[in-house]
């Protein structure tokens, strides 16, 4: 079981694959929680990567709790399950240097000085990274500012151990 959440983008979708993607907004939450309340919401920006035709993201967020909604059977919502998570990137128009951040996953460090843009080597281009982690009662992401503020485009989850 695999799907992922969007910030910013326009509405729900299902990829080529079959996957779902949940947009979360300001107004479509999605029953996701973060810090602070108001991030900037940007929409539809395209990539140079076909794969990725374009992108949205929420900017200057800190702490980000995602529902685990993929694989979660009845009365089983809160027992202890792995998870293959990807964080989505693509840096709209920052250059190297100029928006970097450490993002922690499930209170762990994962990302230590990220630059999206010099790891994915430019802007518009997207950056995936990939982690297995035990999920219980929601994802949980932080992301901390070294210089600029920091982004992310989505989350995609594929229940790997149930």
């Amino acid at each position: 079981v695999r799907g992922g959440y969007n910030f910013g983008a326009p509405g729900d979708r299902i990829d080529r694959s079959g996957e779902v993607w949940l947009a979360v907004t300001s107004s479509k939450k999605e029953n996701a929680q973060w810090e602070p309340r108001e991030v900037a919401w940007l929409d539809g920006y395209t990539t140079d990567d076909e794969r990725f035709p374009a992108f949205s993201a929420a900017v200057g967020i800190e702490k980000l709790t995602l529902p685990v909604k993929f694989g979660s059977k009845p009365g089983k919502e809160n027992q202890t399950r792995k998870y293959r998570v990807q964080l989505w990137f693509a840096e709209p128009s920052a250059a190297p240097g100029e928006r970097v951040f450490h993002v922690h996953l499930e209170g762990e460090q994962v990302l230590e000085n990220l630059d999206i843009a010099k790891a994915a080597g430019g802007a518009r281009k997207p950056l995936i990274k990939e982690f297995t982690v035990d999920v219980t009662d929601g994802l949980d992401l932080e992301f901390h500012s070294v210089q600029g503020q920091p982004l992310i485009n989505a989350v995609r989850l594929e229940l790997i151990e149930n």
